[in-house]
């Protein structure tokens, strides 16, 4: 659980049972998934009015942070793009419909053409391939638009 108002994150079932953890502002927006791949997801925060992103890691009692985004503008969509149990910084930018994916051990990017400014970025795995693929859902139609990275084909859902 993450508390808006401090900042503070609430852990249970973390290595001594229970954590919490001091790490965001409240204007932050929560993020967590498992971006070291070490089967257990890390504490991290887009900052939408910097376009920063803070991954605190526990395991190693380490955290990383990461320039990656457009300030007032991007959506965070982290995912498991790569396949390979350890998610991408990612952020979805509603004026192109452009996904900006980070590989944050590797500092190497790519960038995707997937969507529309109404929609909304939801990426998983939706193909069961172990990779997490690119997907939009549009609230005004009920409609979802997802892009199969593995075989770099395209499905609509109503």
């Amino acid at each position: 659980m993450w508390r808006r108002s401090t900042g503070q994150w609430f852990v249970q079932g973390w290595q001594s049972g229970f954590a919490t953890y001091n790490w965001g502002v409240p204007t932050d927006v929560p993020a967590p998934r498992d971006f070291d791949g070490d089967g257990r997801a890390d504490p991290a925060i887009y900052r939408p009015t910097t376009g920063q992103w803070w991954v605190l890691f526990p395991s190693r009692s380490d955290f990383t942070a990461a320039q990656w985004g457009v300030p007032f503008t991007d959506l965070p969509a982290p995912a498991d793009f790569r396949g390979n149990a350890a998610s991408e910084v990612a952020v979805w930018r509603p004026s192109n419909g452009r996904w900006f994916i980070l590989d944050l051990p590797a500092s190497t990017g790519a960038i995707y053409g997937w969507g529309a400014w109404i929609d909304v970025p939801a990426p998983a795995d939706f193909d069961g391939d172990g990779k997490a693929d690119l997907a939009v859902f549009r609230p005004q139609t009920g409609e979802w638009f997802v892009f199969f990275l593995s075989s770099n084909t395209a499905a609509r859902y109503q």
